[in-house]
């Protein structure tokens, strides 16, 4: 996990790379605007994470990014809980696997779509997906 991390922060104050997960400046398949702080990240690293969802029917879309472990994650979590609800998501599942990874599922019971994102910490960062239909 210290490998991973390491290799994540060039991304984090490095230039864009190809290959970006999202909407620039947006996050949710491009349905919110990207909250301070939360880089998208790019490159073989974004291709890498795609790709162990490219055999999975449900998943249309994923993202990932990462965020300073400094940074208000809290805030940050709670902002982007917010732009789910304005949205039409409602949190159906909050689960910690273990110390410092937690994952929480949202469903739109309109659209009949769900977003599934995860946090773990990974050294100095906070890592966030987001993966949808």
């Amino acid at each position: 996990m210290k490998r991973f991390a390491g290799a994540l922060l060039p991304l984090l104050t490095g230039a864009a790379l190809a290959a970006c997960p999202a909407h620039p400046g947006q996050i949710l398949d491009g349905k919110a605007a990207q909250p301070a702080g939360l880089q998208a990240i790019c490159g073989d690293v974004y291709e890498k994470f795609n790709r162990s969802f490219s055999t999975s029917p449900n998943v249309k879309w994923v993202e990932l990014y990462a965020i300073k472990k400094n940074a208000d994650t809290k805030e940050l979590g709670q902002t982007i809980n917010e732009t789910f609800s304005k949205l039409g998501y409602s949190l159906v599942k909050n689960t910690t696997a273990a110390a410092g990874k937690k994952t929480f599922a949202y469903f739109n019971t309109a659209t009949k779509k769900n977003v599934v994102m995860y946090m773990t910490i990974a050294g100095p960062v906070v890592l966030m997906s987001f993966a949808g239909n």
